[in-house]
């Protein structure tokens, strides 16, 4: 009996030495704890920078072209806190480009902006220069909704009137994707419809910035519909646009085209047919600067009923070098206005935008990539 009482005894002791040899796990230096009775949490990282903090240059490779996915969401307001029309009371129109969802990350943006249809330059806190065309590179929102703060003089409009305003995204402008991709499919383009532009003065005549007009001719000109293309249109009155957009210089339809030189000439030609109820302007852009900054050369488009409209553009590329970027945007004009000219957000139809890639490599056979055309 007391060799099992002594037995007992030594085996406990022998117990209780191996539980005090394992004592708690080595903390992780990171691991922060404020209370005893919470979990301990890792030191957070670095708050990301938002879109007017973000660094300089674009971080995609030839052929690594990316796009944000259908979650991401972009826009324009006149508030940072709440939907609403940016208005313009005489001094500069302050707007803001908000980014919304997942997918932004390390993606380059550039915004194409237009009040009336007529493309509008702008500036931002970081590029106090007016230009139609700024971008933020490596987009990555440290916060959901991110904002961008932009600054712009309406190029028209009149004291007491709406007027519609468009932005139009365009992902990576300027860097372009690797010969072995011809279609250049992932590089896109995406558009809304942002609400009106109300004014309260009338904006002065104000000095556009310096771009090339490279418009050649135009000519606007209209056709009967054919049954297949009547049979495109609803049938409910509901708000209906169609846009077809073919470059003769790509006849094979790739949104790449090759062998571009300065002396060529580009050859588009639109077709657009849709609800008689809504205008629209073609406008054209080369490297983000409009191939016309007249009005004039870029007139309304009304549909008649049963017909479509044809407008045939001969761009010049004067001081083309390597690699361009080619825009045409279809923008509804009062697709956001009643005809009393107050503001009807349900009316809602975003532009419509094509990209092309313009570069002098031949056919598959050279790597191209970023330029700056000036």
């Amino acid at each position: 009996m007391k060799m099992k009482r002594l037995f007992c005894l030594i085996l406990c002791l022998i117990l209780a030495l191996s539980l005090a040899a394992c004592g708690p796990a080595p903390k992780d230096p990171t691991e922060t704890v404020d209370n005893p009775f919470t979990q301990g949490t890792t030191t957070a990282p670095e708050e990301s920078a938002s879109p007017s903090q973000a660094s300089s240059s674009p971080t995609a490779s030839a052929g690594e072209i990316i796009s944000p996915p259908s979650s991401a969401v972009f826009g324009l307001r006149g508030s940072a806190t709440e939907i609403k029309p940016i208005e313009y009371n005489g001094e500069e129109a302050t707007g803001y480009i908000y980014f919304g969802g997942d997918g932004w990350e390390n993606l380059s943006a550039g915004f194409l902006l237009f009040v009336g249809g007529l493309p509008q330059p702008y500036r931002t806190e970081d590029e106090p220069e007016y230009a139609y065309l700024h971008t933020i590179h490596n987009v990555h929102p440290f916060e959901d909704p991110a904002y961008y703060e932009i600054h712009f003089i309406p190029v028209t409009g009149q004291e007491g009137e709406s007027l519609d305003m468009q932005c139009v995204r365009l992902d990576w402008p300027g860097v372009y994707p690797s010969a072995t991709f011809p279609d250049a499919g992932s590089k896109s383009s995406a558009c809304v419809s942002t609400g009106g532009n109300l004014f309260y003065a009338t904006p002065p005549a104000q000095e556009l910035p310096k771009t090339t007009r490279r418009l050649v001719s135009q000519t606007v000109t209209t056709e009967k519909l054919v049954y297949a293309e009547q049979a495109n249109l609803p049938t409910d009155g509901s708000l209906t646009v169609i846009y077809n957009m073919r470059l003769a210089e790509s006849p094979d339809g790739f949104n790449t085209v090759f062998g571009i030189t300065e002396d060529t000439q580009l050859h588009l030609h639109h077709e657009v047919y849709g609800s008689p109820q809504v205008q629209y302007r073609i406008v054209t852009f080369i490297d983000g600067q409009p191939v016309t900054t007249d009005p004039a050369e870029m007139p309304l488009i009304q549909f008649a009923q049963g017909e479509k409209v044809i407008v045939d553009q001969t761009i010049s590329l004067q001081g083309f070098h390597d690699n361009a970027e080619l825009v045409t945007v279809l923008v509804p004009v009062n697709n956001m206005t009643n005809p009393d000219g107050s503001f009807q957000p349900s009316n809602n139809i975003d532009a419509i935008a094509h990209t092309f890639i313009l570069t002098s490599a031949a056919e598959k056979d050279e790597p191209f990539g970023s330029t700056d055309n000036g």
